[in-house]
């Protein structure tokens, strides 16, 4: 049996039982509807029973990396059928644990999604291409670290499931399946549980097959933070470093036309619509609908700023005309005290009656697409800290970026005060700065980490004032979501159209951590934006899982490393890197660690695919807007836009976010940024 643990001053395979970390347990081997049986330990050190014979190798390489193949060899003159199944038992009683992008710590809170470790007394066993390490199960205590994961060096070792169990003395079983196995129920939609879903693998007669796996051992960084140990030992292995398809100035251009297809006309005003849409197999694209979000998905004040950045690089009149009339539009509906309603056309038309929510039957916000979540009676939610965030930082933002063009625009500074104002009155040590509020300013909701969206805006407006109050309230912010969620590895609810653990909300944090460095000096701002980046960094996926050729994926280009998964509620791959990479170089100058500038690239390169950067791409018959991209790729079985379960598929979904994002990376780092060169390895920081 091997064992893996403390091995002088190094982690790694040792022979002292007394410092496992865990131990590698036989094989086990499952045949079609029957029950999953052990192999025996043969004096020669291989495993026999059941029709099969397992010889096992491991080599370990070092900073407590093992390489572990087992061969597995049908010993009969049959054809067999089976699933095999790999366990490493940990040797203590886990405070933590983490199946990356799919389980963090068992999920807290509600919804019919996966929890805990298992459902109907069955144990959760979720296919490989969910996590962003391939079937990676991590579990940590106050000194020690063990990961379980599969190789993706080749497709038998590669196709693969994971799952945790809990034995009675509290210590936790890894496991690794093969093949591709979701069990006792598939997650294929918000909320929604189906039939498991299995395959097999077939034996012929005395064929071999050989799985390669990872077992990784080593102490947390930080309490919680086990994933950052792992993450740092596997640049070696899954190499980040990866190019964009396409240089910055073409995606720019593309970026600003997508910008100009959204604009429409609404109640006499010029806005930015969300999106575009399609149902599938359109001909094209309808034209965008009467859907207006000043931030989170329709970040409809970031392309504001942006066409004012195009106004400043061209000179062109009518990218400021649009930006201050979508502006303009936005400020008229901000209430005294600094709130606003995420939606322009929710607001009342002359005549209508006055607005009210629409009923929710769930804790999310943005219920429409969650099952007996249905909206009925009113428009959308009350007004909420992703919006009211984004929507002041994005005013400041503006305001400074017209101020240094000779433009003076105090009303626009004005927006973003009243809306920070709101948030320094709000506070408190209970509930940080909440979660959504009624207009008359008493809370509706003060759940999540959703707040620290307020912590960008608090910055921009200080640094557009000087006035201390938006500086010590960011401060105090900031200490409080650190503290409680941050330091805890579960964030949660950025994304307002969930409840749950979920990476949209570490990225406020994230930037507000480093403006805060910026700002003061404190090396422990520094640290906490490595604890940011470590955090953000346990969603992206850093291999390319695999697909049929009949698939979206493989018949259009899109791979998956590089790219992050949504939340534990949504299981999708999106490109919000794009908004986080930055920041990752920020942290890489800040740090002088030129890892975090490899895995912005990967971050980069992930969301500058399947672009329409023409105006000739047709995607699934439908012909394509230059610059839309899809706003999640589905890489795992998730069923949301399709009628079948399937993998590898798009969404005519085209948000505004995506492009948005991107534009505003280009504009923070400069056309010709390292981070944008499309040849490989051509500039390094």
């Amino acid at each position: 049996m091997l064992v893996f643990g403390k091995r002088g001053a190094d982690f790694g395979l040792s022979d002292a039982h007394g410092a496992a970390f865990a131990a590698l347990l036989p094989p086990a081997v499952r045949t079609d509807g029957g029950e999953m049986l052990p192999l025996a330990a043969a004096a020669d050190g291989t495993y026999i029973g059941h029709g099969f014979a397992v010889r096992e190798r491991a080599a370990d390489l070092g900073g407590g990396l093992c390489r572990v193949t087992r061969c597995v060899r049908n010993t009969t003159d049959g054809d067999r059928r089976i699933q095999l199944r790999t366990t490493l038992r940990d040797a203590f009683v886990r405070d933590h644990y983490v199946i990356p992008c799919v389980n963090y710590n068992g999920n807290p809170g509600g919804g019919n999604y996966p929890h805990g470790f298992a459902k109907d007394g069955k144990p959760w066993i979720f296919a490989y291409d969910r996590t962003g390490i391939p079937s990676c199960s991590l579990t940590e205590d106050a000194s020690r670290v063990v990961a379980l994961f599969a190789a993706d060096t080749d497709e038998t070792s590669l196709v693969s499931s994971v799952s945790l169990t809990e034995n009675p003395d509290g210590s936790l079983d890894h496991h690794l399946y093969y093949p591709y196995i979701e069990s006792p129920y598939s997650y294929t939609n918000t909320d929604t549980l189906t039939a498991p879903y299995e395959t097999f693998l077939a034996f012929a007669p005395g064929e071999e097959k050989i799985f390669t796996f990872y077992i990784f051992v080593g102490a947390p960084k930080w309490k919680n933070f086990g994933m950052a140990s792992l993450i740092d030992r596997l640049d070696e292995l899954h190499n980040p470093d990866l190019p964009p398809v396409t240089d910055a100035r073409t995606l720019w251009d593309a970026g600003i036309d997508y910008i100009g297809s959204l604009r429409r006309e609404y109640r006499g005003r010029g806005l930015f619509a969300s999106a575009r849409r399609a149902d599938f197999g359109a001909p094209v694209f309808a034209p965008p609908a009467a859907s207006f979000e000043i931030g989170w998905a329709g970040q409809g004040a970031l392309n504001s700023q942006l066409y004012i950045c195009e106004y400043l690089r061209t000179g062109e009149r009518h990218f400021l005309d649009a930006a201050l009339e979508n502006l303009d539009a936005w400020a008229e509906k901000q209430a005294e005290n600094g709130l606003f309603l995420a939606h322009y056309e929710w607001y009342p038309a002359p005549g209508e009656p006055a607005w009210r929510p629409a009923v929710s039957d769930t804790k999310i916000l943005a219920n429409f697409h969650i099952p007996g979540g249905t909206n009925k009676g009113g428009k959308g939610w009350y007004p909420e800290l992703c919006n009211l965030g984004w929507g002041a930082a994005s005013f400041a933002r503006c305001y400074m970026l017209l101020r240094g063009a000779g433009i003076d625009r105090p009303d626009y500074l004005a927006f973003a005060r009243r809306t920070c104002d709101f948030f320094c009155e709000h506070f408190d040590e209970e509930n940080g700065f909440g979660k959504a509020y009624r207009f008359d300013g008493s809370s509706f909701d003060a759940t999540g980490t959703i707040g620290a969206f307020a912590l960008p805006a608090l910055i921009e407006v200080y640094r557009a004032t000087g006035e201390k109050k938006y500086l010590d309230c960011a401060v105090r912010g900031f200490d409080f979501y650190a503290r409680r969620d941050l330091d805890a590895f579960s964030l949660t609810a950025g994304a307002i159209d969930c409840a749950s653990v979920d990476k949209e909300t570490v990225w406020p944090l994230f930037r507000a951590a480093l403006d805060l460095f910026d700002e003061t000096g404190d090396a422990a701002y520094r640290t906490r934006a490595e604890m940011c980046a470590y955090y953000f960094d346990s969603w992206t996926y850093r291999y390319d899982a695999l697909y049929p050729a009949t698939s979206d994926f493989a018949r259009y280009g899109y791979h998956t490393r590089g790219g992050t998964a949504v939340s534990v509620q949504h299981h999708a791959i999106d490109s919000w890197g794009s908004l986080a990479a930055p920041e990752f170089v920020r942290l890489w100058r800040a740090t002088g660690d030129a890892r975090w500038f490899a895995r912005a690239r990967a971050l980069w390169h992930n969301a500058t695919l399947c672009i329409a950067l023409d105006d000739k791409t047709v995607i699934n018959g439908t012909l394509r807007p230059r610059g839309g991209q899809n706003e999640a790729f589905f890489g795992c079985r998730w069923t949301r836009y399709r009628p079948v379960e399937e993998r590898g598929h798009f969404n005519n979904w085209l948000i505004s976010w995506v492009n948005a994002y991107r534009l505003y990376a280009i504009h923070t780092l400069g056309f010709d940024h390292a981070l944008f060169q499309v040849e490989e390895n051509a500039c390094k920081p």
